[in-house]
């Protein structure tokens, strides 16, 4: 009967020890569970956060690909307008030479008509002088 006795108490006290152990195990679940909670509230709050990152990196992408596109457009304009004052300038250029040699035929002519205006006074003074000794002979 002390046999069945010892034996008794031997479980009772693996029971006891049992229910204690399940007792710590269960508190370790519910710690753990906590945790697994928290990270994956953690892991929530980082995935809304790398979505803003990523939304904010796309709204920066957009942004500057239109700035390039505004930079390649206003370089193409400057390298237009470059390109039509090196134009202007040539044809400034080609009308200032222009001008020159007009200048020039200007005043050949000029010094030319001068000089048949010479001849042509010249010639007119011969007819009047001309012109006075036949009217003096006739008399």
């Amino acid at each position: 009967m002390e046999a069945i006795r010892k034996k008794m108490l031997s479980m009772k006290m693996d029971k006891e020890n049992a229910i204690d152990k399940a007792d710590q195990l269960e508190n370790q679940l519910k710690e753990k569970d906590t945790e697994i909670s928290q990270k994956e509230e953690e892991i929530g709050d980082l995935q809304k956060k790398l979505q803003q990152v990523q939304q904010d990196c796309d709204t920066a992408q957009e942004a500057l690909e239109e700035a390039n596109t505004k930079l390649d457009t206003t370089e193409k304009r400057a390298t237009d307008a470059e390109n039509e004052v090196q134009a202007q300038l040539r044809r400034i250029r080609l009308l200032e030479d222009d001008l020159e040699q007009t200048e020039s035929r200007l005043q050949d002519a000029t010094t030319k008509l001068e000089e048949a205006s010479k001849a042509a006074d010249e010639s007119e003074r011969g007819r009047k002088v001309l012109e006075t000794r036949s009217i003096a002979d006739d008399e």
